[in-house]
């Protein structure tokens, strides 16, 4: 039989990322009872261990437009609501009108929120 040589692989990648000071005093305690160095413990978890990655959902660029006119929206009906109420305390905006109006934002308050739970 001839002698097979294991090949000598370098670790020449290098991988950064940062953690809270409490991750760290916790990650310090596992190295601790563990007896491994930092880069030997980070292999054993990453390369070993059977971690399942889910894959995050992505908004399409078509529910992202939607949210951003949908923010827009609430936002001028927000400021609409904010001048009728200004209306009715100086007495410029009658109490009947006030009410018409004030269903009708809620009505389209109510809509763009569906809008938005749609698009997200």
């Amino acid at each position: 039989m001839a002698d097979e040589k294991k090949i000598k692989e370098n670790f020449d990648v290098r991988i950064n990322f940062r953690i809270t000071a409490s991750m760290s005093a916790e990650l310090e305690l596992q190295l601790v009872a563990a007896n491994f160095k930092k880069s030997e413990w980070f292999r054993e978890a990453l390369i070993k261990n059977k971690t399942k990655i889910v894959v995050r959902h992505r908004k399409s660029i078509d529910a992202k437009r939607i949210l951003f006119l949908v923010n827009k929206a609430s936002n001028n009906v927000n400021q609409i609501a904010h001048n009728l109420n200004i209306g009715v305390k100086i007495n410029t905006v009658a109490p009947r009108a006030f009410e018409a109006t004030f269903f009708e934002l809620k009505v389209l308050n109510d809509f763009l929120s569906t809008a938005a739970k749609v698009a997200d």
